[in-house]
């Protein structure tokens, strides 16, 4: 799980590159709606799973380099205009 912390990052842009996760989850990544760019390659990621949320932010969101072999359509309900 990440530090809280994260959540309020000014920049609204994280990179999560190589750090091991197995999953994404609401559980493991909780603030995935108040960001507008996402990098997390070359993770060791077989599952992507969250709530619907409200991604209106988000512009980029890399999963490349992983192991999943699916993105569920809940990940990106509603779909952002902009990603």
């Amino acid at each position: 799980t990440l530090p809280s912390y994260l959540c309020t990052l000014p920049s609204r842009e994280i990179d999560l590159s190589s750090q091991n996760f197995v999953s994404l989850t609401t559980a493991t990544f909780p603030c995935l709606d108040t960001y507008r760019k996402v990098t997390l390659t070359g993770n060791q990621m077989t599952t992507a799973r969250t709530s619907s949320g409200n991604f209106s932010t988000l512009e980029w969101l890399d999963l490349s380099s992983n192991n999943l072999t699916e993105i569920p359509v809940t990940l990106l309900r509603p779909s952002p205009s902009s990603l």
